[in-house]
């Protein structure tokens, strides 16, 4: 019987595989390429309907890698390039240290400090919903500093430890709809800024490719936090009144008792935080502190010359370096052994891929002028901001995020050819977009964690996710949109 069974998988994942060459096989020897696109513009579209399907059925790290071959075998770049372009982007060491910073924050206990300071304000005592936007609003801080998956961890815990405390069990509305907005608000936050985040920063370099722009950490956080906030508090009032959860029972929440049980802030943790305000320094300095101080300009010049990826790094080297009670505060190799490699491969693979779209030998972009140009030019700026960017937030609760993403590289051409749009907005919302990913556990690494670890069924991520998603859609556009036109109003298509 075992035999049989094992039997059966094998001969699945064989004609799984016989799939994936098949596409590779269709797109690159055998149907013709439509002019004016190229037979290597046929090839990349192949190469990404089968990344697409592969991910879906195999390990995704090992798919990316195979990525990195088949764009090879395309020769727009040589080999060594491709890999230059994999392992040697910044993109990478900027991904690691992230990571790497990001247990550092766990281990010492400065992110369960932040998360409980917010909840442990006396104001909060007896007010069950103030303590729940307490609580969603100490994620949004920290996610816009931390990756998705470590913040859904986190706070998972702390509100398992609230539920058994005051008397809800796991299958409860209340306990299946927060652990879902957990969920929700986790991967929204990286949708926010570009501190930690690869798909939104490498979206953001997509961006400044198409349109010419400049767009530093803090332009984006003005166009994506303030959005972001609105739409987490839309959200929890949504969860309130429209799907009525039951939040009373955390009236018995003790405050008191919750906040004696926070330790005096260590050294580690001192530490951890300096490293971090100095990672930060040198990130905003040329964007908030340069305009208000002008004497700071050298200072500013040399930090934007650093790059995102630099100061990271050299946060990630000071836990490294300092040692507290004769240990450092983040043991390299343990951290090392830690990091989701699968994930910093899976993002630099898009960002070799993306570019080839919008490459003038592959032929796609003029492909798309030629015969999709007609049909949207006439269009109202604002109605293609609404269509284009509900349509990614429809298509981003189905599919991965990622993948989502790659379709701007398709929609930003036809949105330069629309009089009175301003690209640079429309990019950077489009972007954000991909975030709002709340509904079906394929769509991001938070959902698939959190319905995996049993915190919340599927059947209920896709009941109460999409009305969130809707919500954050829409002000994302309502908000973001005008607020990105003012930071860049030279960017409108005339």
């Amino acid at each position: 019987m075992e035999a049989t069974v094992a039997t059966k998988k094998s001969n699945k994942y064989i004609i799984r595989w016989i799939i994936a060459l098949g596409i590779w096989v269709l797109f690159k020897w055998i149907l013709p390429a439509p002019a004016p696109m190229t037979p290597l513009g046929m090839e990349v579209i192949g190469i990404f309907i089968d990344i697409c399907y592969m991910w879906l059925v195999f390990d995704v790290g090992m798919c990316s890698l195979l990525l990195l071959v088949m764009i090879v075998f395309t020769k727009a770049y040589t080999a060594t390039d491709a890999i230059r372009f994999f392992f040697g982007d910044w993109m990478f060491c900027f991904l690691f240290g992230c990571l790497m910073f990001s247990q550092a924050m766990q281990s010492t206990g400065l992110t369960r400090r932040i998360a409980l300071w917010f909840i442990t304000r006396k104001v909060c005592k007896g007010r069950p919903w103030l303590i729940i936007t307490m609580f969603f609003f100490s994620m949004w801080i920290l996610g816009l500093g931390m990756t998705g998956q470590a913040i859904e961890t986190i706070f998972c815990l702390l509100l398992t430890e609230i539920i058994m405390t005051v008397g809800y069990s796991p299958e409860d509305k209340f306990s299946q709809v927060i652990f879902g907005a957990i969920s929700m608000f986790a991967i929204y936050a990286n949708g926010m800024s570009a501190i930690g985040h690869g798909n939104f920063i490498t979206g953001m370099t997509w961006v400044e490719a198409a349109t010419g722009a400049k767009i530093s950490i803090t332009q984006s956080f003005l166009i994506c936090g303030p959005t972001g906030l609105v739409g987490v508090i839309l959200s929890i009032l949504a969860i309130k009144y429209v799907y009525k959860v039951d939040a009373s029972k955390l009236v018995k929440l003790d405050i008191d008792k919750v906040k004696a049980s926070i330790p005096k802030m260590n050294a580690a943790e001192k530490w951890t935080l300096t490293a971090f305000l100095i990672c930060l320094f040198f990130w905003i300095c040329n964007d908030v502190f340069v305009p208000i101080f002008p004497f700071l300009q050298p200072v500013g010049k040399f930090c934007a010359s650093l790059g995102s990826a630099i100061p990271i790094i050299i946060a990630t080297i000071m836990v490294c370096m300092i040692h507290v009670n004769g240990k450092p505060i983040l043991n390299f190799k343990e951290g090392c052994s830690k990091v989701n490699w699968t994930g910093c491969i899976m993002v630099t693979a898009i960002r070799n891929l993306g570019p080839l779209f919008s490459s003038k030998n592959a032929g796609i972009t003029a492909w798309l002028e030629q015969n999709l140009g007609p049909l949207v030019s006439g269009l109202s700026p604002i109605l293609f901001v609404i269509v284009t960017v509900l349509l990614f937030d429809f298509m981003t609760n189905i599919v991965s995020n990622s993948v989502v993403m790659v379709f701007y590289k398709v929609l930003s051409p036809l949105a330069a050819l629309i009089p009175g749009i301003n690209t640079v907005a429309t990019g950077v919302l489009l972007i954000s977009s991909i975030h709002i990913a709340y509904s079906m556990p394929a769509c991001n690494p938070c959902a698939a964690q959190i319905v995996g670890n049993g915190h919340i069924t599927a059947q209920n991520l896709m009941k109460y996710g999409p009305l969130l998603a809707l919500i954050c859609g829409v002000v994302l556009i309502a908000m973001g949109y005008p607020i990105a036109c003012a930071l860049y109003p030279g960017f409108y298509v005339q």
